[in-house]
């Protein structure tokens, strides 16, 4: 029984790899076709740019595949492939894409392919440290292309966006700007003599008035009106105007 055992193996061992492969259903029989895994990432690569393209996005990119699909065996027939991103694209996060295999119309297999989206901008950073209370000026600022996320929608892009305002924190040389990081200067001083307009009935009336608050131009500050000695809240407009609030 030994010795039969010892001519079996000696005799598998023998045989011609193409024996071998004949035996194996995966390749020869009911699964003779390979479906490479550089075309799975191929199929879902077009996907995602297709995908930038309908959201119109002019931005550098580039596209990392994080986990690749394995190459597989597929059913004699023709092969189709439904590839969709049912959870949209995610700038700096993982994007997973689902490519759906049939034969023959009939669906086989499912697999997904991971990707990390990275897009970037031209971004306006601090060319040095930016105190508060400071007016901002173009040689305090610069711009640079920065890597941009799905949180990153306020970023500024141009200098001009930034000049003029001042920063309402403390902003180290480097570090992004953003619109909630920025405010007006103050343009009215507390106790200065101001015009006070309101819109009675369709008419624009215009009278004095003093600022019993500072304020940035938009702001909501106190004044009185200095023929009634009544006081108004009244928005901002400009170093020297205030409307009173309806």
């Amino acid at each position: 029984m030994r010795r039969l055992a010892v001519w079996l193996l000696a005799f598998c061992l023998l045989l011609p790899p193409t024996a071998w492969a004949a035996s194996d259903p995966t390749q020869g029989g009911k699964y003779p076709q390979m479906i490479e895994s550089e075309t799975l990432v191929a199929l879902a690569t077009e996907q995602v740019e297709s995908a930038m393209a309908d959201l119109k996005e002019t931005r550098r990119h580039t596209l990392e595949v994080s986990k690749a699909p394995r190459s597989l065996h597929a059913p004699a027939g023709e092969l189709t492939y439904d590839v969709s991103i049912p959870n949209g694209l995610r700038y700096g996060g993982t994007t997973p894409v689902y490519v759906a295999i049939k034969t023959d119309g009939v669906p086989y297999r499912q697999v997904i392919c991971y990707f990390r989206l990275h897009v970037y901008d031209q971004i306006v950073v601090a060319a040095k440290d930016l105190r508060p209370a400071v007016v901002l000026g173009a040689s305090d600022l610069r711009l640079e292309e920065r890597e941009v996320g799905s949180t990153s929608a306020k970023y500024l892009t141009s200098v001009d966006a930034a000049v003029g305002h001042e920063v309402n924190r403390l902003v180290r040389e480097g570090i992004m700007l953003t619109e909630p990081m920025l405010q007006n200067p103050v343009i009215m001083q507390a106790g200065v003599q101001i015009y006070i307009v309101a819109n009675v009935n369709g008419v624009r009336i215009k009278t004095e008035g003093v600022t019993l608050q500072r304020g940035r131009e938009g702001d909501i500050i106190r004044v009185r009106n200095v023929h009634s000695s009544k006081v108004l809240r009244a928005k901002v407009l400009d170093a020297t105007t205030v409307e009173v609030l309806q």
